[in-house]
């Protein structure tokens, strides 16, 4: 009931409860309820079930225990196989059309594009949207998490070479940041680069897509110039630009950090804040890259002969 009617009783304030989570503040759940003419809950705990149900934010009634016999009945459409899980919760809620005056029909397309995108940041975590109104069903899971999205990026263009995938994490006194990255070169001229914090993508980026920059380019700077592509001094290195790196470039960037601790610009989570995102970004794409073409000569050629060609044509 805290949690469902009140403001800020989230249990992201502790680094206890979550490791790395996309709602910061308590709101979503609480905000919810209070645009919906009805609401219920539906918690499994300890083998035992317990409900609420509530009116534009208000309980009906105490929490009570509920039957699996009544849950059926209520909810004649929930898969079975919930009843099978150790634990686990359904809500099911109906938006107020006193407030939402102009629909309070659902946008497939965006409930789509959210299950899709986390699909893809979870590897191995499926979801299932079903859409009784149009009898459609639509199923996500991928095997390759990052990898994946990056592929399918690349769907319609020709690869240089397999998908590179860089995992680590930074420690420091104040927090851990888990940093995972996929990127690939192929033959078009323009760079598509997708960054997120905590399944949240960040489509102004941040300071976690400027360590991936500035990573990339650290990495492959010191690899040309170690293997003869450039010259070993000023002029040498300032023959390259940050255009020239990216160029047919496509990458996606996911951190994960303690969502007590993380930083966005404005409550659209639209723009990352956190210096540590960029400094523990910048460390593992530097170390984990100049590992990589160490490891694969055939690959760092063909990736170099990409970047010099950039640089010719500009």
């Amino acid at each position: 009931e805290l949690a469902m009617t009140r403001l800020h009783a989230g249990g992201k304030f502790e680094e206890t409860a979550y490791q790395a989570s996309g709602g910061l503040h308590g709101v979503g759940a609480s905000a919810v309820n209070a645009l919906s003419s009805h609401m219920r809950v539906i918690v499994k705990r300890d083998k035992k079930y317990w409900t609420q149900e509530y009116k534009i934010g208000h309980p009906l009634s105490p929490v009570k225990p509920i039957s699996t016999a009544e849950i059926k009945k209520l909810l004649p459409l929930l898969p079975s196989s919930f009843f099978l899980l150790p634990s686990g919760t359904v809500s099911s809620f109906i938006p107020d059309p006193s407030i939402f005056k102009i629909t309070t029909k659902w946008n497939q397309n965006i409930i789509s594009e959210f299950f899709l995108e986390r699909s893809y940041l979870l590897a191995k975590f499926s979801t299932h949207l079903v859409d009784l109104e149009h009898d459609a069903e639509r199923h996500f899971y991928f095997e390759g998490g990052i990898k994946s999205l990056v592929a399918k990026l690349n769907q319609n263009k020709k690869a240089l070479h397999e998908v590179i995938f860089i995992s680590g994490s930074v420690k420091d006194e104040k927090m851990q940041v888990g940093v995972e990255v996929a990127l690939q070169y192929t033959d078009v001229y323009s760079e598509t680069i997708e960054s997120y914090a905590n399944v949240i993508k960040t489509v102004d980026g941040g300071t976690h897509l400027t360590g991936f920059r500035m990573g990339l380019s650290k990495a492959f700077k010191d690899y040309m110039l170690k293997n003869g592509y450039l010259k070993n001094n000023a002029k040498g290195s300032e023959e390259l630009t940050g255009e020239d790196l990216r160029e047919g470039l496509t990458a996606v960037i996911f951190v994960k950090m303690s969502s007590n601790e993380i930083q966005f610009e404005s409550q659209t989570k639209a723009k990352l804040n956190n210096p540590e995102a960029q400094s523990a970004v910048y460390q593992i794409v530097r170390e984990k890259l100049d590992e990589y073409l160490e490891e694969h000569p055939q690959e760092g050629r063909k990736i170099t002969e990409k970047v010099l060609l950039a640089a010719r044509a500009r």
